[in-house]
């Protein structure tokens, strides 16, 4: 249709609808430029789009995006559905410009251990807490943690990588080991050496082997522009 002159990005959102699709991507050429747009049908919102002369690495860059989708998909199911542990996890705004500083609050209607872990919009994965200012992962029932605090002796600031970040808070009555972390230099996190389905696998498979009365989970989405 979009070859034919009949489609186009205004229409194409209607057409989806009428065959059930949730997401449509447009190719636009302009001179020796490809534009690749990845957009929600049922809003038009724009989700991603890329711009290069090489179309084979525009459709890399698109499928990296679309797993990356998933990934959080996948983590934001990731819940118990029989927990006594309830998981309150906030940031201090949802939209930060570059170099704002950020801050999460966490805190638990019993006691238990929580991890902090922010999966990034490039497919990396942080773990902010616990972190070498705050080593012990354990929580007191109706504390709450401010992270960072203005003790840490750090700030948390936005920046690259641009675009949606998921934070996922992972709670336990017991100890959990995720997965194995390098440090980042310079920083009092560290990063997972692994990422998207790998790391899921790893977090499904000790928290499928958990009580479901044990453990929860919650997740937020922050927005980093420039």
């Amino acid at each position: 249709l979009a070859q034919q002159g009949v489609l186009d990005e205004a229409s194409a959102p209607k057409v989806g609808k009428l065959v059930a699709a949730n997401k449509f991507i447009s190719i636009n050429t302009n001179a020796d430029k490809i534009t690749i747009k990845f957009s929600e049908v049922e809003t038009a919102k724009l989700e991603w789009s890329q711009t290069s002369k090489d179309l084979q690495a525009l459709a890399r860059a698109l499928i990296e995006f679309i797993e990356h989708k998933l990934f959080l998909h996948n983590m934001a199911l990731l819940k118990s559905s029989d927990s006594d542990y309830k998981v309150t996890l906030k940031s201090s705004k949802p939209k930060y410009k570059n170099n704002e500083e950020i801050q999460f609050t966490v805190s638990l209607n019993k006691d238990g251990h929580r991890y902090l872990l922010l999966l990034q919009s490039n497919g990396e994965i942080i773990t902010l807490f616990p972190n070498d200012d705050h080593p012990n992962s354990f929580l007191k029932a109706k504390e709450i943690i401010v992270i960072p605090d203005k003790n840490s002796g750090f700030t948390f600031a936005a920046g690259e990588p641009f675009g949606g970040d998921v934070v996922k808070a992972i709670v336990s009555k017991d100890e959990l080991k995720l997965f194995k972390t390098k440090k980042i230099s310079g920083a009092p996190f560290s990063q997972s050496e692994v990422s998207g389905d790998d790391a899921l696998r790893g977090i499904k498979k000790i928290t499928t082997g958990a009580n479901p009365k044990y453990w929860n989970s919650a997740e937020i989405s922050v927005e980093i522009v420039e």
